[in-house]
Order: C-alpha cells, then sequence, then structure tokens
C-alpha cells in the first residue's frame, strides 16, 4: 500500500476518533458515489475551547445569520457584542422584484423551465451591462441553457464549468471570458464562482435568483433536523434550510454592487420569497413589495427606472 494511502487512512482514523472521543454527535453515511462521510453535526464546543483561549477575538463577515444563531453555532451563548458597519449607499444600489409566475421548487420546476428561459432572454434584452443569473443547482443551470440556446440564436451565454478542476487563473480567465463576450452568465449559488469573485461590482446591470438556495436533502440536513426536533419542524427548517439557503443569495448579491454608484436590478425567480419567513431573512436592501403575477408586470418593471 503506498506511504500516501498509509498516512490519509491513519489522519482518517484519528479524526475520526477525535469525534468520538469528545462525544459530538456525527453521522456516518455513503453519498450516492459511493464514499463514506462521517460529518461532526456540533462543532460549536470545539470552537468554543478555541475561541476562549484568547483574551479577545475578531470575527469579521458580511454574511452573519441571525446572531443569537451565530452565537450558538460558535458555542459562545454570552460576552458576544456586535459591531455593524453601516453603507447607506446600498439602500438604493438595488430594484428588486419578486416573480410570482413560477415555484422553482424540484417537485415543480420543469413546468416552469420555459417561463425562466423567456424571463432570462428578456431581461438579457434590456441588460445594459452583463446579465448574471444565479441557481440553486448546475443541472438546473443546463437545462435551462439547452432551452435558451435553443430558442435565441443570438444570445451568447456563459456557464460555469460542471466539477471544475481549475485554479484560480483558469476561474479568473473564465470570468474575464464571460464579461468581454456573453451577454448572460449562468452561476450556481454556494460554489466558488459565485462567492469568491470580485469581478462583477458595477458591471452587472441585471439579476435573476432562479429560487432560494436551500441545502440539498441529505443524511446530515435530516440528521440535524433531527437534533432541532424539540423546536419544532418549521423552527427546524428555518434553521437548517431557509436561513443557509438566503445567507447564499447574500453572498451571490453582494458580489454585484462594490462601491458607491454601482446599481443592478434584481429579480427573485419564484413565488417562495414573497412568503414573510423569506423575506424577514433577506437583508433589507433585498426586500421587495414589486410582485410580477403576470408578464406585463414584468415588462412595466424593466422599463420603470430603466437606468440600473
Amino acid at each position: 500500500m503506498p506511504d500516501v494511502t498509509i498516512e490519509a487512512l491513519w489522519n482518517l482514523c484519528s479524526s475520526c476518533l477525535a469525534i468520538v472521543k469528545a462525544g459530538h454527535p456525527s453521522v456516518l453515511y455513503r453519498s450516492t458515489n459511493g464514499r463514506l462521510h462521517w460529518v461532526c453535526l456540533e462543532a460549536a464546543p470545539e470552537m468554543a475551547l478555541t475561541l476562549r483561549g484568547f483574551r479577545q477575538a475578531l470575527l469579521i463577515s458580511a454574511t452573519y445569520p441571525p446572531p443569537h444563531l451565530f452565537a450558538q453555532s460558535i458555542g459562545l451563548a454570552s460576552g458576544v457584542y456586535w459591531l455593524q458597519g453601516d453603507a447607506p449607499w446600498r439602500e438604493s444600489a438595488y430594484d428588486c422584484a419578486i416573480d410570482a409566475r413560477v415555484d422553482t421548487r424540484f417537485q415543480k420546476r420543469s413546468s416552469h423551465l420555459q417561463t425562466t428561459a423567456e424571463t432570462i432572454s428578456l431581461m438579457a434584452g434590456k441588460s445594459t451591462g452583463l446579465c448574471v443569473v444565479f441557481f440553486p443547482a448546475f443541472q438546473y443551470a443546463q437545462q435551462v441553457f439547452s432551452l435558451l440556446k435553443a430558442g435565441n440564436t443570438w444570445l451568447r451565454v456563459a456557464i460555469q464549468p460542471a466539477n471544475d478542476p481549475g485554479g484560480l487563473i483558469e476561474q479568473d480567465q473564465f470570468m474575464q471570458d464571460a464579461l468581454q463576450f456573453a451577454h448572460v452568465l449562468f452561476l450556481v449559488m454556494g460554489s466558488r464562482y459565485s462567492e469568491g469573485i470580485d469581478h462583477l461590482g458595477g458591471k452587472v446591470s441585471h439579476a435573476v435568483v432562479v429560487g432560494p438556495a436551500l441545502p440539498e436533502v441529505n443524511p446530515v440536513q435530516e440528521a440535524r433536523m433531527q437534533q432541532l426536533a424539540a423546536s419544532g419542524r418549521l423552527e427546524a427548517f428555518r434553521q437548517v434550510y431557509q436561513i443557509p439557503g438566503i445567507l447564499r443569495i447574500h453572498q451571490a448579491l453582494g458580489r454585484l454592487v462594490r462601491a458607491p454608484g454601482h446599481t443592478t436590478k434584481v429579480l427573485f425567480h419564484c413565488n417562495r420569497f414573497a412568503d414573510p419567513v423569506s423575506q424577514q431573512l433577506l437583508d433589507p436592501v433585498y426586500r421587495s413589495a414589486t410582485i410580477i403575477r403576470e408578464g406585463e408586470d414584468l415588462l412595466q418593471w424593466l422599463n420603470n427606472g430603466n437606468s440600473y
């Protein structure tokens, strides 16, 4: 057996033993590709132990979950203080609307694929810069990509690579090519292409968020739901699925407006965004009372304030 394999197995065993000895809840499962996963479900005690080793710790992010949940996630129920930096110019940087014509849930999205493709084509036609479309999954993006290309031969659409093995240089080159040659750019929320890029600020006039980016249903998420069963299923669903999904949206849209003067129109393409829970979780700058219920509403919204 090669030395590198022996070392990998030794590290795996050491990690698993550490999880067991620490008594942290975990789940062991096999994914569809045959890989075996052992995931720690509760890292808060270890994080608290590390953080308490310092007199003070400064944690910085633009996309925190609700404060009390973040404090719980790092194991510090007390002694956590919040400092929030204001950027008043962001309040007028986004012009948002909710497209209630479609339902992007997995069981229903296939019946709305044509509407999604037509909406993106219309957004791209109104765009004065690049139109970026954020999807919750790559397969979903591919389905819409095929429809869009079949019905719009003039439209140049770039889609992020699947299972991209490239590094930062390749990622940077892909983004530069998209900005120079594409009308529409398809990105997957939660990927490094949607969260780890700094090329789009001020260059995207229109954006579409295709459905809440809820995490996939798998044994890890179901185990977390069971952990929170005492809170009720609705609250467990909010913490395990809705909050992480909305944070992915914040991370993606935050890349489009990076400085004063940057503006963009954002269409939240799913009726679930009109739900009060989703509206409450969204950053106030993305909340909207503009509801798209038919095609005429979309045209009116696109034509209003077309300087975006």
